[in-house]
Protein backbone atom coordinates (compact mmCIF):
# COMPACT_ATOMS: atom_id res chain seq x y z
CA UNK A 1 0.00 0.00 0.00
CA UNK A 2 0.74 3.53 -0.65
CA UNK A 3 -0.03 6.91 0.75
CA UNK A 4 0.17 10.51 -0.53
CA UNK A 5 -0.23 13.51 0.36
CA UNK A 6 -3.27 15.70 -1.45
CA UNK A 7 -3.59 19.01 -1.15
CA UNK A 8 -2.83 18.54 2.90
CA UNK A 9 -5.51 15.17 3.10
CA UNK A 10 -3.45 11.69 3.04
CA UNK A 11 -5.00 9.19 0.71
CA UNK A 12 -3.78 5.80 1.15
CA UNK A 13 -3.60 3.60 -2.10
CA UNK A 14 -4.63 -0.16 -1.39
CA UNK A 15 -3.38 -0.02 -5.40
CA UNK A 16 -1.46 1.97 -6.90
CA UNK A 17 -3.19 3.42 -9.95
CA UNK A 18 -2.52 2.62 -13.53
CA UNK A 19 -2.68 5.99 -14.68
CA UNK A 20 -1.53 9.11 -13.32
CA UNK A 21 -3.10 12.78 -14.26
CA UNK A 22 0.18 15.46 -13.64
CA UNK A 23 1.16 19.11 -14.25
CA UNK A 24 3.64 17.22 -16.85
CA UNK A 25 0.88 14.97 -18.40
CA UNK A 26 -0.73 11.43 -18.37
CA UNK A 27 1.54 9.29 -16.90
CA UNK A 28 0.90 5.29 -18.32
CA UNK A 29 1.34 2.43 -16.44
CA UNK A 30 2.43 4.30 -13.35
CA UNK A 31 1.55 1.18 -10.71
CA UNK A 32 4.74 0.09 -12.32
CA UNK A 33 6.85 2.99 -11.94
CA UNK A 34 10.17 2.71 -9.84
CA UNK A 35 10.34 4.01 -6.02
CA UNK A 36 12.11 6.80 -7.14
CA UNK A 37 9.44 7.58 -9.53
CA UNK A 38 6.98 7.19 -6.86
CA UNK A 39 8.11 9.32 -4.50
CA UNK A 40 9.05 11.87 -6.76
CA UNK A 41 5.08 11.94 -7.25
CA UNK A 42 4.77 11.73 -3.30
CA UNK A 43 3.63 8.06 -3.16
CA UNK A 44 5.36 6.61 -0.33
CA UNK A 45 5.36 3.27 1.15
CA UNK A 46 2.30 2.89 4.19
CA UNK A 47 3.05 0.81 7.04
CA UNK A 48 0.40 -0.45 8.58
CA UNK A 49 0.68 -1.43 11.66
CA UNK A 50 -0.70 -4.15 13.02
CA UNK A 51 -3.25 -3.44 16.61
CA UNK A 52 -5.25 -4.76 18.48
CA UNK A 53 -8.94 -3.27 18.43
CA UNK A 54 -9.96 -4.42 21.51
CA UNK A 55 -7.18 -2.49 23.52
CA UNK A 56 -5.81 0.21 21.07
CA UNK A 57 -6.80 2.90 18.94
CA UNK A 58 -5.16 4.10 15.24
CA UNK A 59 -4.35 7.58 15.42
CA UNK A 60 -4.05 9.62 12.38
CA UNK A 61 -2.03 9.03 9.48
CA UNK A 62 0.98 11.18 9.03
CA UNK A 63 4.44 11.21 7.00
CA UNK A 64 7.24 9.65 8.86
CA UNK A 65 10.15 12.01 6.84
CA UNK A 66 13.14 9.87 8.42
CA UNK A 67 11.73 6.84 7.26
CA UNK A 68 9.77 8.11 4.42
CA UNK A 69 7.16 6.26 4.97
CA UNK A 70 3.59 7.30 6.00
CA UNK A 71 1.79 5.33 9.16
CA UNK A 72 -0.07 5.40 12.12
CA UNK A 73 0.39 5.67 15.61
CA UNK A 74 -0.74 2.55 17.86
CA UNK A 75 -2.31 4.46 21.31
CA UNK A 76 -3.11 2.24 24.11
CA UNK A 77 -6.57 2.29 25.56
CA UNK A 78 -7.36 3.49 28.98
CA UNK A 79 -9.11 0.52 30.32
CA UNK A 80 -8.58 1.93 33.96
CA UNK A 81 -12.01 3.04 34.09
CA UNK A 82 -13.68 -0.56 33.07
CA UNK A 83 -16.07 -2.08 35.65
CA UNK A 84 -14.17 -5.63 35.95
CA UNK A 85 -16.94 -7.27 37.81
CA UNK A 86 -19.23 -5.91 35.36
CA UNK A 87 -17.15 -7.45 32.35
CA UNK A 88 -16.70 -11.14 35.16
CA UNK A 89 -20.24 -11.17 35.90
CA UNK A 90 -21.05 -10.56 31.88
CA UNK A 91 -18.22 -13.57 31.13
CA UNK A 92 -19.57 -15.85 33.64
CA UNK A 93 -23.76 -15.24 32.05
CA UNK A 94 -21.89 -16.34 28.29
CA UNK A 95 -20.79 -19.40 29.91
CA UNK A 96 -23.79 -20.72 31.62
CA UNK A 97 -25.53 -19.62 28.43
CA UNK A 98 -23.32 -21.53 26.01
CA UNK A 99 -23.79 -24.77 28.79
CA UNK A 100 -27.57 -24.51 28.83
CA UNK A 101 -27.46 -24.78 24.90
CA UNK A 102 -24.88 -27.89 25.40
CA UNK A 103 -26.99 -29.04 27.71
CA UNK A 104 -30.53 -28.67 26.06
CA UNK A 105 -30.58 -31.58 23.65
CA UNK A 106 -30.24 -34.20 26.83
CA UNK A 107 -32.08 -32.10 29.37
CA UNK A 108 -35.18 -35.07 28.56
CA UNK A 109 -33.42 -37.57 29.93
CA UNK A 110 -32.86 -36.04 33.11
CA UNK A 111 -36.28 -34.79 33.36
CA UNK A 112 -37.27 -38.61 32.74
CA UNK A 113 -35.32 -39.62 35.47
CA UNK A 114 -36.40 -37.23 37.72
CA UNK A 115 -40.10 -37.75 36.69
CA UNK A 116 -40.36 -41.49 36.32
CA UNK A 117 -36.76 -42.76 37.60
CA UNK A 118 -35.57 -44.28 34.45
CA UNK A 119 -32.50 -44.63 33.69
CA UNK A 120 -30.22 -41.61 31.98
CA UNK A 121 -27.73 -43.12 29.35
CA UNK A 122 -24.42 -43.76 30.67
CA UNK A 123 -22.52 -41.57 27.72
CA UNK A 124 -25.44 -38.78 28.49
CA UNK A 125 -23.94 -38.79 31.82
CA UNK A 126 -20.76 -38.51 30.86
CA UNK A 127 -21.27 -35.41 28.71
CA UNK A 128 -23.15 -33.50 30.52
CA UNK A 129 -20.70 -33.60 33.73
CA UNK A 130 -17.96 -32.76 30.63
CA UNK A 131 -19.91 -29.83 30.03
CA UNK A 132 -20.91 -28.86 33.56
CA UNK A 133 -16.94 -29.09 34.72
CA UNK A 134 -15.51 -27.66 31.53
CA UNK A 135 -17.55 -24.79 32.18
CA UNK A 136 -16.70 -24.55 36.01
CA UNK A 137 -13.01 -24.37 35.52
CA UNK A 138 -14.05 -21.67 32.62
CA UNK A 139 -16.12 -19.96 35.46
CA UNK A 140 -12.80 -19.55 37.88
CA UNK A 141 -10.42 -18.73 35.61
CA UNK A 142 -12.93 -15.88 34.76
CA UNK A 143 -13.49 -15.16 38.46
CA UNK A 144 -9.20 -15.22 39.15
CA UNK A 145 -8.51 -12.69 36.34
CA UNK A 146 -7.58 -9.11 37.24
CA UNK A 147 -7.20 -6.93 34.13
CA UNK A 148 -9.58 -6.06 31.53
CA UNK A 149 -7.00 -7.11 28.42
CA UNK A 150 -7.19 -10.63 30.58
CA UNK A 151 -10.80 -10.28 30.40
CA UNK A 152 -11.44 -9.00 27.04
CA UNK A 153 -9.58 -11.53 25.27
CA UNK A 154 -10.90 -14.14 26.79
CA UNK A 155 -11.58 -17.34 25.18
CA UNK A 156 -15.03 -18.92 26.23
CA UNK A 157 -15.02 -21.57 24.17
CA UNK A 158 -14.55 -25.40 25.39
CA UNK A 159 -14.43 -28.76 24.01
CA UNK A 160 -16.55 -31.34 24.82
CA UNK A 161 -16.64 -35.07 24.03
CA UNK A 162 -19.07 -36.49 21.88
CA UNK A 163 -19.77 -40.54 21.21
CA UNK A 164 -17.32 -40.72 18.17
CA UNK A 165 -14.47 -39.77 20.04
Amino acid sequence: MYARDENGTIKVYKNLPSTLNTDEGLVVNFEKSTLAALEEKGFFPFVNKGFDKDLQYLGSTYFDATKKVFTRDIIEMDTSAFDLVELKAELISQLKQKSRVLLAPTDWQVLRKYERDIQIDADVITARADIILKCDAKEIEVEASTTYPQLIKYDLSFEIKTETE
